[in-house]
């Protein structure tokens, strides 16, 4: 080799080493931009009163001034006071899951051209489903004096020597306690909304004050729905506020730069996750069952099923949030088109006692593992969850598949689950189970979409 080769030969390869971050020390953080921030709070416009007959639908509309202010989404919360004036009876009742178990719908529109951004139907059931499957049980004492959820960690008995003890989280156990019908019992908790626009997978801020503005429309559900008692259940809302910090740039020259670039790009995307709920059915007795699911998607990521008994759902003196029905399931598959996923069948194996925790629920291991792939937190050794193998088996058995194609940790791609929508693919939960009596199947499905704010300040979404 020629000396000047050899020469080029190492320039190239000297210029390609770097030190290690830890001993780069002129290296410093960017100087931050001028700006301030405030937690907004925004409030209904549409009555200051609510309950499950009389007026159960809610707006709040969302807006800011200047093309410099952004809305952080992924700290705001829904607060509200709730109590059970109205009831007949002056009688306890209780919340079923946590304050989030009163929203049976949640919608997000556009306020300039009216466009429905998300709208996630039984809203309560989902929440209380990623609540359980998604909480450390450490932080039980947190979610209860927030959300209102169950108080702690109970075990079945009082002594813990006692036969069928267990530590476990239990999904039966009530929420937020009303001992009396009166306005002196009233209680006001907070809670996040699961939101793919306000908790979007590139971790965006909201340009609100670019827009003509966002609304908030949560219909509430019925009260046995979401509330048990002995003899009736009511709830009144009086209070109701939407929270979040909304901040401003005010340094340079930022505000002409930001109606410059959303003109030059034709508006300005990100992508987030959201939810859209299927309801079917599968009739008692054994044999192999399919439930319709048909989600039309650009990119469709994951499905979630649970199955409840049908008279209890609405019934009063059951928990039909948070418990589903016990395991009767031996095997099951979903199918998008023609094909099955996962490729390979679920088996299960059907045992519902609570005899012996360290026999429970056996078989149950592969199931599982596709609740936390459906959910993104397999194999992580920090994923975080209530539910135990015993719990899953006894009341909380949810069947789950993952449909990415390849997972996205850095959200700087998009469309990473299956195309439904251009093919019209059929999609279905095909089930094979021996359940007592008719069941509700409740699926859904977890779909990747794009949010645009466009130049003239109105928001859309892809499908």
């Amino acid at each position: 080799m020629s000396a000047s080769r050899e020469y080029v030969s190492r320039a190239e390869f000297e210029g390609s080493q770097s030190l290690p971050l830890s001993v780069r020390y002129a290296r410093l953080p960017a100087r931050a931009i001028n700006g301030r921030s405030s937690l907004r709070r925004w409030g209904t416009n549409n009555g200051v009163q609510f309950d499950p007959v009389n007026n159960n639908v809610a707006r709040i509309n969302l807006t800011a001034q200047g093309v410099n202010s952004f809305l952080d989404g992924t700290h705001g919360y829904l607060e509200m006071k709730i109590d059970t004036t109205g009831k007949t009876t002056n009688e306890a009742s209780y919340m079923d899951g946590g304050i989030f178990s009163v929203i049976q719908r949640l919608r997000i529109i556009s306020l300039g051209n009216g466009t429905i951004l998300e709208d996630i139907n039984n809203y309560n059931l989902l929440h209380n489903i990623l609540f359980q499957f998604s909480t450390d049980e450490a932080k039980m004492n947190l979610h209860n004096a927030l959300e209102g959820t169950s108080q702690s960690l109970l075990g079945s008995a009082n002594d813990p020597s006692a036969n069928g003890y267990f530590t476990d989280y239990q999904s039966n156990r009530r929420g937020i306690q009303f001992a009396t019908n009166t306005a002196g019992d009233g209680k006001t908790y907070i809670t996040p909304l699961i939101s793919g626009l306000f908790s979007n997978t590139t971790a965006k801020a909201l340009a609100l004050g670019a827009s003509a503005g966002l609304q908030l429309e949560i219909t509430f559900c019925p009260s046995n729905d979401c509330m048990t008692g002995a003899t009736d259940t009511h709830y009144t809302i009086k209070s109701l506020h939407y929270h979040a910090p909304v901040f401003q740039i005010t340094g340079g020259d930022f505000s002409s730069a930001m109606v410059q670039m959303i003109n030059a790009m034709n508006g300005i995307s990100f992508t987030g996750s959201t939810y859209s709920s299927h309801i079917g059915s599968i009739a008692d007795g054994a044999g192999e069952k399919t439930v319709d699911i048909n989600d039309t998607a650009r990119s469709l990521k994951s499905l979630i099923s649970v199955c409840r008994v049908q008279t209890e759902v609405s019934a009063i003196g059951t928990l039909g949030l948070s418990t589903y029905e016990p395991n009767a399931t031996t095997a099951f598959n979903y199918r998008i088109g023609d094909e099955m996923l996962p490729p390979s069948r679920i088996t299960t194996a059907i045992d519902a006692t609570e005899a012996d925790p360290s026999n429970n629920s056996n078989n149950t291991a592969n199931a599982y593992q596709n609740v936390l792939m459906a959910l993104g937190s397999a194999n992580n050794i920090h994923a975080q969850t209530l539910i135990s193998n015993r719990q899953y088996n006894l009341n909380s058995f949810v069947c789950a598949v993952d449909c990415e194609k390849y997972m996205s940790e850095t959200g700087n791609v998009s469309n990473t689950g299956i195309d439904t929508l251009s093919g019209n693919l059929n999609v279905s939960l095909e089930i094979n189970s021996n359940p007592g009596a008719l069941n509700r199947v409740d699926s859904f499905a977890m779909k990747e979409v794009m949010f645009y704010l466009n130049p003239d300040g109105n928001w859309s979404v892809s499908k």
